[in-house]
């Protein structure tokens, strides 16, 4: 770079007329710039060997990370084998088990078949029990009707017998009203008639007696 430096020196001075004033000032500028220069080419050898070195240590790192990554590669591998393995033996496995749910699957269907046969005579047999039970039940609630009407009869009969030997008093029967009765049912009880009722015992409407209510009865 020096020489290239002065080359260029002497052209110049060749050329034209040079002072040594600015011989002196060239030279002084020649010199800083060589030293400029000599330091620059000091710092980037440094800079290169710290980059040389770096780059090594970099390299030194890729390569036990490339064969960490090898080893992590070939265990990857390894129990990729290892579940191919186990996919296998689940696949047959599986085969076995669509094998025996088809086996079911025809087994329920036979057992559906047959049980939709039952529910049909089970819904036929119900049929005629309801339609038989429903016949029974209408007997039943005739006949209820019929023994109702008679002990009714008999509870009136069994009530006038007691009202006229247990709840006398002197000339008066004392009858107590119960559920269902009327005045014209208890006077036709008692032979005798609804207006006498009711005006022995002041009853302003005779449609609302009440249960509880005392009815006292005229003597015949």
């Amino acid at each position: 770079m020096k020489h290239i430096i002065a080359a260029v020196c002497i052209m110049i001075c060749l050329g034209g007329c040079v002072t040594n004033k600015d011989m002196v000032s060239m030279q002084t500028r020649v010199d800083v710039l060589s030293t400029e220069l000599t330091r620059s080419d000091k710092q980037s050898k440094k800079m290169l060997s710290q980059t040389e070195t770096a780059v090594e240590g970099n390299f030194t790192d890729l390569a036990v990370q490339l064969r960490t990554i090898s080893s992590k590669q070939y265990k990857m591998e390894k129990t990729l084998d290892q579940l191919i393995v186990g996919l296998d033996n689940l696949t047959r496995e599986l085969q076995t088990q669509q094998g025996a749910l088809n086996t079911s699957n025809r087994s329920i269907n036979s057992l559906q078949k047959t049980t939709a046969s039952q529910q049909e005579q089970i819904n036929h047999n119900r049929n005629v029990a309801t339609k038989q039970l429903s016949k029974g039940v209408a007997d039943i609630n005739t006949q209820l009707k019929r023994l109702d009407g008679k002990i009714g009869n008999i509870y009136t009969d069994i009530e006038r017998m007691i009202n006229s030997t247990l709840m006398s008093t002197g000339e008066e029967t004392i009858y107590v009203v119960k559920p269902g009765d009327t005045l014209s049912r208890i006077a036709s009880t008692y032979g005798v008639s609804s207006q006498a009722l009711i005006n022995l015992n002041n009853i302003s409407d005779p449609t609302k007696i009440q249960v509880g209510q005392k009815i006292k009865i005229p003597s015949r």
